[in-house]
């Protein structure tokens, strides 16, 4: 990856495929006049290299970007990536779990037609949907609240989140430990602002993660809450917002679910924590050192080196009886369910699945 000489503001690695291997994006500005010559990149890692896919995933912004932000934000456990600009807009890559991204910033409302900076997506009203907080050098700065159904609606000046001064950094992070989620905001030859959130709307859960050898903050891996009625996942991130960086620990709203059923981590190593029933509205701690690795016999389930109709009688005792995570879990998604007998069903139909 070198892109030269190019204005690059922003890097970001997230997992954009769900393939183990963390992808980079690059936000670059000065791309507004069509692209000549900048744009924003993607680079696929191939498993230790990269190869660009700007032009085949649909996110060749050609914008002055500064800043981004990456969330599920509609629950398909694919990350979407939001993206600051000047007055001709900002833009936001909802994941289309194919490889590719749809720009719908029009659409959702979340356009922002001032001189975007920092951008960091948050839940603000701990109701299970994030949120966007836009920084803006030329305007008030946006606080777009999301309920789930476009479009997104500007909420900042209800809020007293608005700041009509020019503002450039912006980092969130529950700095009262109440249980919601604060925004610090950093404007041009003024103080530091601190927006002291007091929605406290829905229930919530927050995970410190503690990490093996040097990633002692677990960067890169993967948290998955479901509770009766939703499911959602977040990535440990550092770094990826405009000269600043937020709390390292993954908060979610939970709107009136009143439980979380599962909560699944997935550390960089490939290994797997999970949790059932933790208590809510409060912070939990999970350490890598008892992960686990998931099972590698794939759809040999009795492994006998077969894959044969035997393995479907020992795969429905699996759904039967109490199974571990790792009994039947086929896909690699931390549970036993439905979705690995499909996959079962179709090594058997292909007879292309090796144990």
């Amino acid at each position: 990856v070198d892109r030269g000489d190019d204005p690059t503001f922003q890097a970001s690695f997230f997992d954009f495929n769900r393939d183990g291997w963390p992808d980079l994006y690059l936000c670059t500005d000065k791309g507004e006049f069509g692209c000549n010559p900048f744009r924003n990149h993607l680079y696929r890692n191939m498993g230790g290299s990269f190869v660009e896919i700007t032009d085949s995933s649909g996110m060749q912004a050609c914008i002055a970007c500064m800043g981004m932000s990456i969330a599920d934000i509609d629950h398909d456990l694919s990350p979407d990536v939001y993206c600051s600009n000047v007055p001709i807009g900002n833009v936001l890559f909802m994941n289309q779990d194919d490889e590719t991204f749809a720009e719908t910033a029009i659409e959702a409302g979340v356009g922002s037609h001032a001189m975007g900076w920092g951008v960091e997506f948050l839940d603000f009203d701990n109701d299970g949907y994030q949120e966007i907080y836009v920084c803006n050098s030329t305007d008030y700065n946006r606080l777009y609240d999301w309920a789930g159904t476009a479009p997104f609606v500007d909420i900042a000046r209800p809020a007293g989140a608005a700041l009509g001064e020019p503002s450039y950094c912006v980092a969130t992070a529950d700095m009262e430990n109440d249980g919601d989620i604060d925004i610090l905001v950093q404007s041009s030859f003024r103080p530091i602002r601190l927006f002291v959130n007091h929605s406290n709307v829905g229930n919530w859960i927050r995970f410190r993660l503690m990490g093996d050898g040097p990633n002692t903050r677990g960067v890169g891996a993967r948290v998955r809450v479901e509770t009766p009625s939703l499911t959602q996942e977040q990535e440990v991130r550092v770094g990826s917002g405009f000269k600043s960086c937020s709390s390292y620990d993954p908060h979610f709203g939970l709107g009136a679910a009143t439980s979380v059923t599962r909560v699944t981590v997935y550390w960089p190593d490939d290994r797997i924590s999970i949790v059932e029933n933790p208590a809510i509205n409060s912070v939990v701690s999970i350490g890598q050192a008892m992960a686990t690795l998931p099972c590698d016999g794939g759809a040999d389930v009795n492994r006998d080196g077969v894959i044969d109709g035997a393995d479907i009688q020992v795969f429905v005792s699996l759904l039967m009886a109490p199974a571990t995570a790792c009994d039947g879990d086929l896909n690699r998604d931390g549970v036993a369910d439905v979705l690995d007998v499909g996959m079962l069903v179709d090594c058997l139909l292909a007879d292309a699945c090796a144990p």
